[in-house]
């Protein structure tokens, strides 16, 4: 594989792939790096033998238009749906019902259209970036044993994660460091038969969680019952340095507090729960949004991703493919 390219992308997320994407249908030759070893960043599916679980980003909605069509393309090629779930509120006292909205998953799981987008670029995957450094205007970034350049570089890791790149006194590192991100614990609930609840989904507005899903109610999915608990931002906060054992037991614990007070006929029958923890020390937050969802430099530097568009896979793709655009515009400058 060559080393040289138009442009480098940090990161294989919904921002990533939605900029890649772009460029490499027009004909830019483009290289993702990947820390992980698959597609997704928070829209990745975690699989056991036991089913599989969407841990991290739980549904998307659209707004835009241009995302709008994008899911709509999704959708007529078969790897999103509309999750037609029964969603409910609980504040501790009574449940409510959210406002109603069109809410899309992946199929069979929420990286399906990130497989999608994938398709065709050329990604390296369990890559950690090192050292980025610009030479006679071209950047060479460097992991481990390997080395990639380009005059451009795009970065879509969470913005805590830059600092260990972008140079010290780089305006991008300002406006990375202005951004700070929450954690969220995920449980993970795998249940020998199904739970009897009156919902699919569930926000939680007190106690340790604030989210509850019957991932196993999502189109594509099937096989055996598994459920998704996020914990609070405060919550996932205080208890960070946990390790994932540690966080399953105490979530696991708090979990069967969560229904006592509800207003249930009866209250659910837990049989041979299987539970495990997955921490996202990146989870969630975003900038105020400004008059673009991404920023670039004039030195070939670049970054995209959902907390530079306001959040949400949404942010995310719109935040990417603006910036493909942008980077073409200036190429035909």
């Amino acid at each position: 594989m060559s080393s040289h390219y138009d442009v480098l992308i940090l990161g294989a997320g919904m921002a990533g792939l939605s900029c890649a994407r772009r460029l490499h249908d027009e004909g830019k030759k483009v290289l993702l790096l990947e820390k992980a070893r698959g597609l997704g960043g928070r829209m990745a599916c975690r699989r056991t033998e036991k089913g599989a679980w969407d841990h991290g980003a739980q549904y998307f909605t659209t707004s835009d238009a241009g995302f709008s069509a994008q899911v709509a393309a999704w959708q007529q090629a078969g790897c999103v749906a509309e999750w037609s779930a029964k969603i409910q509120a609980w504040d501790g006292q009574r449940f409510t019902k959210p406002s109603k909205m069109q809410r899309w998953v992946g199929v069979p799981a929420m990286n399906s259209p990130l497989h999608a987008l994938a398709d065709g670029l050329d990604i390296l995957f369990d890559v950690n970036a090192e050292s980025l450094l610009q030479l006679e205007g071209v950047w060479q970034l460097k992991a481990e044993d390997q080395s990639w350049q380009a005059k451009q570089v795009v970065l879509t890791t969470p913005p805590e994660q830059l600092s260990s790149l972008l140079p010290a006194e780089h305006a991008l590192t300002t406006l990375a460091a202005s951004c700070q991100m929450e954690p969220c614990w995920a449980l993970l609930i795998h249940s020998a038969r199904p739970i009897d609840l009156p919902f699919d989904g569930l926000f939680i507005n007190q106690g340790p969680f604030t989210w509850l899903a019957r991932n196993t109610s999502k189109p594509g999915r099937g096989g055996e019952e598994n459920w998704v608990a996020h914990a609070s931002p405060e919550w996932s906060r205080e208890h960070l340095a946990l390790t994932p054992d540690k966080a399953c037991a105490m979530l696991t614990r708090a979990f069967g507090d969560v229904f006592h007070d509800m207003p249930l006929e009866h209250l659910p029958v837990f049989k041979l729960l299987k539970m495990s923890a997955h921490r996202w020390r990146f989870a969630s937050g975003a900038l105020a949004e400004g008059t673009m969802p991404y920023a670039v430099s004039a030195d070939g530097l670049a970054l995209a991703g959902d907390w530079l568009a306001g959040g949400k896979v949404e942010g995310a793709y719109r935040s990417g493919f603006a910036l493909a655009g942008a980077l073409l515009a200036a190429c035909r400058t």
